[in-house]
């Protein structure tokens, strides 16, 4: 099975908007994530979490309705927050020429961290 993550990219000046970019990531594995956090969770694990080996990663897309932390970890206990704004986006893909914020390592868990409920969504594309 093939997992496909298109990712565009928009642009919006006053009231025109342009299609800056679009790329498809094609890979074997991914997650597809679209859950309710309860307000006041620290540490929460997604559940139903897959995983991935950082080095395979082509792409990854989270976004939240309010601020929260998402907490990536491994067995050896790295690691690797990143921090989402209110209605914020974090995007990374192996084309855009930034370091992978994983590094290597192969991501085991998923844990969350907000004050208010959060409805968050994300994808995977691994492969």
């Amino acid at each position: 099975m093939s997992v496909v993550l298109t990712v565009q990219r928009n642009v919006k000046l006053d009231s025109e908007q342009y299609n800056t970019s679009s790329e498809d990531y094609t890979g074997t594995s991914g997650d597809k994530i679209s859950v309710a956090v309860p307000a006041s969770s620290t540490n929460w694990p997604l559940p139903g979490w897959g995983g991935f080996h950082a080095a395979d990663l082509q792409a990854i897309w989270f976004t939240s309705d309010v601020a929260c932390t998402l907490t990536f970890g491994t067995a050896a206990t790295a690691h690797y927050p990143i921090t989402l704004l209110a209605g914020g986006t974090f995007l990374w893909t192996n084309t855009d020429g930034g370091a992978n914020p994983f590094g290597t390592d192969d991501i085991t868990d998923l844990e969350i961290t907000c004050t208010a409920a959060a409805n968050i969504i994300g994808r995977t594309c691994v492969g």
